[in-house]
């Protein structure tokens, strides 16, 4: 049966979508589409595939000549055997990718002695407008070959400086020697998020999805800020937690002074995406204020700059060393947990353990993407993490009810395990930045028991 819709106004040039009989409209008025398919193996999708091309048609695809003159977001796609997607919250079955809420087809063909896909492309135009999908045109390239690109956006310029982690993680160098910087001294407030430098108008809020998570910021003499994590010398700003060295650059605009301060995020240290800009604007030469105490948008106005009700617990084995960060104990003794031994796959990620339902995924920040996929418990204390930039694995330990991280940080992250609709869940305390700099409540990732 047909869905009697109309392309919404603005939109009415480009075709009306072919809705399938199986996809509804929800309350929100978005196209819904059916994605409880069953798995059908394709033997010819599995592997990497880079984005060459964006096409109306499939007819307008042409191997020599590309089509597309704009910025191209999607990147890549790797497609796992068993139907998985690397970096990517996506399943995939014969012929279908599917997503939370859109099930996009995607065609092969050979053309020229090479392999390339034809993807569906269902972003708001098909769910909002009800237009007809755009085609990412991918060509199948090896996995390995995509290992450092990131899967959207623009790639990071990585400085020569920089070194790739155990864990997959873009670390900077960041013990520079300090020069001063006169100017930069003084209280600075958010007004702004771009992608590039020259988006910043002072009279056009580039930045449209709400409040700005970052504040402001407070640099002071010799090199310190309003944060023990944070540091700077003449233009670079360091997070000692992180481990990143971000650049600022500051510009004199229509009579006031403004700071272009790269925001480098797990967009950057994880995904190896070129990092946007914070624009803040200079507006007193004093070092100390408000911002002392909060200075993100998800804080209330309390003496630990933490988030109210998600303050850590912070363990009575545990202390505070001179820079700010959490050090947990981390020589405990081994005991034996028969139950945890296994390969346990990622499934979600939560705020609390009860959040967690099975079959209802939580997450939807980056598609869905979840940066740890794998945890392999083995006998005697040894365990192996995978992510997607290091599928071979990083070390680390664990005992009883523990995972012992003794890398960058020291941490001991709490396990649980649940048996939930027949089969075995653990909920693993991700204590990133977050806890031990930040000070706030870890949150979780889910995993599923796959194998003893």
């Amino acid at each position: 049966m047909e869905i009697n819709v109309l392309p919404l106004p603005g939109s009415e040039s480009y075709e009306k979508a072919d809705i399938p009989a199986t996809s509804y409209i929800n309350e929100k008025g978005r196209l819904v589409d059916k994605i409880d398919y069953p798995f059908v193996n394709d033997p010819k999708v599995v592997g990497g595939w880079k984005t060459v091309d964006f096409v109306r048609d499939i007819g307008q695809f042409n191997p020599s000549q590309k089509n597309w003159r704009g910025r191209l977001w999607l990147n890549n796609l790797v497609f796992e055997e068993g139907g998985g997607m690397s970096r990517s919250g996506q399943t995939w079955t014969k012929g279908l990718v599917l997503d939370d809420d859109t099930a996009s087809k995607y065609i092969i063909k050979d053309m020229d002695g090479s392999a390339y896909m034809f993807y569906e492309w269902k972003s708001g135009d098909y769910t909002i407008r009800y237009m007809k999908p755009f085609y990412y045109v991918l060509k199948k390239v090896s996995v390995e070959s995509l290992k450092y690109e990131p899967k959207y956006g623009k790639k990071a310029d990585i400085p020569a400086t920089s070194h790739i982690n155990e864990e997959g993680r873009i670390v900077d160098k960041i013990d520079y020697p300090f020069v001063n910087d006169p100017q930069l001294i003084g209280t600075w407030e958010s007004v702004d998020f771009v992608r590039e430098i020259e988006e910043f108008k002072p009279d056009e809020k580039n930045w449209k999805s709400g409040e700005l998570y970052l504040k402001g910021l407070i640099f002071r003499a010799n090199g310190k800020t309003f944060k023990p994590w944070w540091t700077w010398t003449k233009g670079l700003v360091f997070h000692s937690g992180d481990k990143t060295a971000s650049k600022y650059l500051i510009k004199e605009i229509d009579g006031s002074v403004y700071m272009f301060y790269e925001w480098k995020s797990g967009d950057y240290t994880i995904r190896y995406m070129k990092p946007a800009y914070y624009v803040l604007k200079k507006v007193s030469s004093k070092t100390s204020g408000l911002l002392d105490k909060v200075w993100t948008s998800e804080q209330e106005d309390d003496e630990d700059d933490t988030r109210g009700d998600d303050k850590a617990h912070i363990p009575a084995t545990s202390y505070i060393d001179e820079q700010g960060h959490i050090v947990d104990k981390i020589d405990w003794p081994f005991v034996n947990d028969p139950q945890v031994i296994g390969t346990w796959k990622s499934v979600d990620y939560v705020d609390e353990v009860d959040q967690f339902k099975v079959g209802q995924k939580r997450w939807k920040g980056r598609g869905g993407e979840l940066f740890l996929n794998e945890m392999m418990f083995e006998r005697n204390g040894r365990l192996t993490c995978k992510n997607d930039k290091v599928p071979n694995g990083y070390s680390r330990a664990w005992t009883r009810g523990l995972v012992i991280s003794d890398n960058r940080t020291k941490t001991a992250s709490k396990y649980t395990i649940k048996e939930m609709d027949g089969s075995a869940y653990l909920f693993y305390e991700w204590k990133s930045g977050d806890y031990t700099f930040r000070h706030s409540k870890p949150t979780y990732y889910v995993l599923k028991k796959v194998s003893s």
